[in-house]
């Protein structure tokens, strides 16, 4: 696959039995291969922690996460590579359920594609009320397989069917299909970090080992998970190297 130069990173910070990771690329925080890995490693480094209660899953700028790097998915020539660039938002998806700690999500702005399996994943939300969500794989011959799960576990099969189905349609965060994604909301995007802070004051009261509890009982039943993502990675794999998906592909690399 051809190396596609990214600038984008990732950051964690530990304070006040908070862990805080943030995320960030200059295209619309689209996900890179590197900063899915980083991610992952993130989670997975806060998994054995007994002195956090929380991890805080954010990103800079005015969108949440514009999915995965079209750029690199561009780039994608064989089913290896295809394979381990979807198999990026597995990895992701269940690190995010294993890092023993519940993952509270600031979101705002817009959240496409994976972006919006990375906002499913969170145990609970905190987003402006003007965010916006779009599953638009299927607009260029792709499908939401490996964060289907995510999304599903949250709003049903329904609303993901709402979602996938309509890849050119805006859906706000709090309306009917998809309001199960977000607990809370703010009026404006600049209200986000008081509703953070007031948040996480409230759950400073609770012992992180009941904390822990409580994220287990959210994740249960996902075991299967492990192995069932990863087999929808393998089949979006196969969707992003085929003639049609090319085709459709095309039409951006011509822009």
């Amino acid at each position: 696959m051809t190396a596609v130069q990214s600038s984008g990173s990732v950051r964690l910070t530990i304070e006040h039995q908070t862990a805080w990771i943030q995320f960030e690329h200059p295209s619309g925080n689209a996900c890179t291969s590197s900063m899915l890995d980083q991610l992952c490693a993130a989670f997975d480094s806060l998994a054995e922690r007994n002195d956090i209660g929380w991890a805080v899953l954010s990103s800079l700028g005015t969108t949440f996460c514009a999915g995965a790097h079209l750029e690199e998915v561009l780039a994608l020539n064989n089913p290896q590579d295809a394979e381990k660039f979807f198999g990026g938002f597995a990895r992701l998806i269940l690190a995010m359920a294993r890092c023993n700690h519940p993952v509270l999500g600031k979101i705002q702005g817009k959240a496409v594609g994976g972006g919006v399996g990375i906002l499913a994943a969170c145990d609970y939300v905190i987003a402006s009320e003007h965010t916006l969500i779009k599953l638009s794989e299927l607009s260029i011959g792709l499908a939401p397989a490996v964060i289907a799960p995510a999304v599903a576990r949250k709003i049903g099969a329904s609303g993901l069917a709402a979602l996938a189905l309509s890849p050119a349609h805006w859906h706000e965060i709090t309306g009917l299909a998809c309001g199960p994604l977000t607990q809370r909301t703010t009026r404006e995007p600049e209200d986000l970090d008081k509703a953070i802070d007031v948040f996480l004051k409230e759950q400073s009261a609770h012992a992180p080992s009941a904390l822990k509890a409580i994220k287990n009982a959210l994740w249960e039943d996902t075991a299967h998970w492990e192995q069932l993502l990863f087999e929808r990675a393998k089949v979006t794999a196969a969707l992003a190297l085929s003639p049609e998906t090319q085709a459709a592909l095309e039409k951006y690399r011509s822009k």
